[in-house]
This record gives C-alpha cells, sequence and structure tokens, in this order.
C-alpha cells in the first residue's frame, strides 16, 4: 500500500476542492458543535471512528469522503479505513476554511 496526499499523507485517496461533488457520502468528523456552526450540505456529522466504520460498511460500493479540520485526523481515519479492508475511502486533505472554494453548498448557522 503506498501514502497519498499533498499535505497529510494515507492510505485513502486525497481529494481536494475541485474535487468534491455529490457523488460523494461526506463524513464530517469535526466536533458536534463545529457542524452545527458551518458544515458541508447533506453531510453526516460522525466523529466516533467505530460509527463512520459501521457506516461505510453497510454501505461499501458508495464513495466516502472524510472531512476535518485541517485533513490530518481524515488522513489517520481514513488510512485506518483502508487498513480494515474498506475501499472508496477518499478524504478532503486541506483546511476545512479552503471548502468556501469548492463546488458544493456550505450550510452556516
Amino acid at each position: 500500500m503506498e501514502f497519498k496526499g499533498k499535505n497529510n499523507p494515507s492510505l485513502a485517496n486525497p481529494l481536494y476542492a475541485e474535487d468534491l461533488d455529490e457523488s460523494f457520502c461526506i463524513i464530517d468528523i469535526r466536533y458536534p458543535e463545529d457542524y452545527a456552526l458551518c458544515h458541508i450540505k447533506d453531510s453526516l456529522q460522525l466523529n466516533n471512528p467505530y460509527d463512520v466504520y459501521a457506516h461505510i460498511k453497510k454501505n461499501p460500493n458508495q464513495k466516502y469522503a472524510l472531512v476535518c479540520y485541517s485533513g490530518h485526523t481524515a488522513s489517520i481515519l481514513g488510512s485506518e479505513l483502508v487498513e480494515e479492508g474498506l475501499e472508496n475511502i477518499y478524504y478532503y486533505d486541506d483546511e476545512f476554511s479552503t471548502l468556501a472554494n469548492a463546488h458544493i453548498q456550505l450550510i452556516s448557522k
């Protein structure tokens, strides 16, 4: 297995602002309070790794994008999920604040 990513190396596949679109099930692993303030439209808030694993395991053919604050935690969890044998795992390899430049809708309080 090979590590990928410009900012945060991972066994999962890196994504950047121009890559994110509605074809991904986006899992936001930030704290619930921060998710409530601003999040990607239709994203799931799951900050427990076991919940993330269980959700992905139920729908293995979907493409999943993990999003956190800086890409670091998402890269680590992405690697762990790949090591567990899960496929279609991607992670946002950049700061959450850069999502303002993406082709997705952010929901803010």
